[in-house]
């Protein structure tokens, strides 16, 4: 596999929880190739426990002028904004693009399901939560779920994709872009 795949990271940029002035919540898309290289940075905005972040993100992919390039969008986790549930084989299925969730430790399923219950459609974002595979040890503190790829595919292309630490640059830059815009509004609000 090349060590200069296109992918795009994507990754919320943080609210307060119980603040009302706080209706939405910025995402941030970075596309690399590979750890090396940033080709482009794209942002758009979910509500905050959005009952539908996938349309959000699918748009902000295709906005992008990346999407015909991309090997993979990578997340960390299943949810983003709060308790918005990312569809991934509707983002898949859409996008033709695979959909790749990366976390530190294995979801405790248990305690999602039960803070999901505090939703008036915690029902359904808990099927969503299950639309994706069940998560699977890439090496130690790595674990991923892979849709539309292969588990060995999506391990090469999360290792072509880490420069230092566990997690794939793209991530790691949309994360702290998100941290940067959450600590300005913050001091803002």
């Amino acid at each position: 596999m090349k060590e200069k795949i296109p992918v795009m990271g994507i990754d919320d940029g943080g609210f307060q929880l119980f603040s009302p002035e706080w209706n939405g919540v910025d995402v941030f898309g970075v596309v690399m190739r590979g750890h090396h290289y940033v080709e482009g940075i794209t942002k758009t905005t979910i509500l905050k426990d959005d009952p539908d972040p996938t349309t959000r993100i699918i748009e902000m992919v295709e906005k992008s002028g990346h999407r015909q390039n991309l090997k993979a969008i990578i997340h960390q986790g299943v949810t983003i904004g709060g308790f918005g549930v990312i569809d991934p084989q509707r983002v898949y299925t859409i996008l033709k693009v695979p959909f790749i969730a990366v976390m530190k430790r294995k979801p405790d399923f248990e305690k999602i399901k039960e803070a999901l219950k505090n939703l008036p459609d915690g029902e359904e974002r808990w099927n969503v939560i299950q639309k994706h595979p069940m998560p699977k040890i890439m090496k130690e503190g790595i674990f991923i779920q892979a849709t539309g790829i292969d588990f060995e595919t999506a391990t090469q292309i999360i290792k072509c994709t880490i420069a230092v630490g566990n997690m794939p640059e793209a991530l790691r830059i949309a994360h702290m872009i998100g941290k940067a815009v959450y600590d300005e509004k913050k001091g803002q609000i």
